[in-house]
């Protein structure tokens, strides 16, 4: 078996910092692209009223074996930048083992 492809889906812009400060902050350049990768439209939102910060979570599926990690950005199509806000996790199916996606969630 083959991992996952998804044709419809987009191909994200990693940015990785050479070395993160001991706050997680650092310079983050252009590192690799990953995908294509599947980000499924939800309507729901982390908004609660009063709150004056518009944040989003978005989970992300890309084909298995990609480089992607916790401490990076993510430039999507449209140019705005989130950060990986949970370890990628690439899960097995119980009755064969097959890996075919990585998922990881995004926030912007």
């Amino acid at each position: 078996m083959t991992d996952l492809y998804f044709t419809a889906g987009v191909m994200l812009t990693v940015l990785r910092a050479p070395a993160l400060d001991p706050h997680g902050d650092g310079d983050y350049a252009e590192h690799h692209q990953i995908g294509p990768a599947d980000i499924p439209v939800t309507s729901s939102s982390d908004l609660r009223v009063g709150d004056s910060r518009a944040t989003r979570t978005v989970p992300v599926r890309i084909p298995a074996g990609q480089d992607i990690r916790f401490t990076d950005r993510v430039r999507l199509p449209g140019g705005t930048v989130c950060a990986v806000t949970s370890h990628p996790d690439t899960p097995a199916n119980p009755f064969t083992g097959w890996r075919p996606f990585t998922y990881f969630t995004l926030e912007g």
